[in-house]
């Protein structure tokens, strides 16, 4: 059986082509403090699905790429001038999550579990690290508003049918 583990850091330039793919296990330091860093850089975006709902602070997103912009030519992201997000390490097995919290203005209760959505990161207060740890998320998300012309929409394997709330079938496809 596998896990979640692990998700790809995606590195795009300035006219939205595609550069480089780095896969980040979350077991390596290293490559988690990279993830963390990244993720602190501006314009930085992920994209995932709704994997669940917390009744009480809002809907969990399973984040499986993180999206990087790089400068014309180089081939690591430029560094941001900010410290590392402080990502919570995932829930063993778990992956990546992320909170997008319950807000009067944004109707995540309507995203039905298995939809594609594009983030980005929050930071948050150590009252807000507790509620992630409660809900087993690594960090907190609002979604994207901008639309680019370089949509990857993640492919959700499964068929989900009416009224069916998890996020991958029972024994797998």
């Amino acid at each position: 059986s596998g896990n979640w583990n692990c998700c790809v850091l995606e590195h795009y330039g300035a006219e939205a082509a595609m550069g480089r793919r780095e896969r980040i296990s979350f077991v390596r330091h290293a490559a988690w403090q990279r993830l963390r860093s990244a993720c602190s850089m501006q314009e930085v975006t992920a994209r995932g699905w709704v994997c669940g709902r917390n009744e009480k602070y809002g809907t969990i997103v399973r984040l499986i790429a993180v999206e990087v912009p790089q400068s014309e030519g180089d081939d690591k992201p430029g560094p941001s001038g900010e410290s590392p997000l402080p990502l919570l390490p995932p829930t063993e097995g778990e992956g990546l999550q992320g909170l997008l919290e319950k807000d009067a203005s944004v109707s995540s209760d309507a995203l039905a579990i298995g939809t594609p959505v594009r983030v980005r990161f929050l930071s948050d207060s150590p009252m807000q690290r507790r509620t992630l740890r409660e809900v087993g998320a690594s960090c907190r998300v609002t979604l994207e508003s901008r639309e680019r012309e370089d949509e990857r929409v993640p492919r959700v394997p499964g068929v989900l049918g009416p009224g069916r709330e998890e996020e991958w079938p029972e024994g797998g496809i």
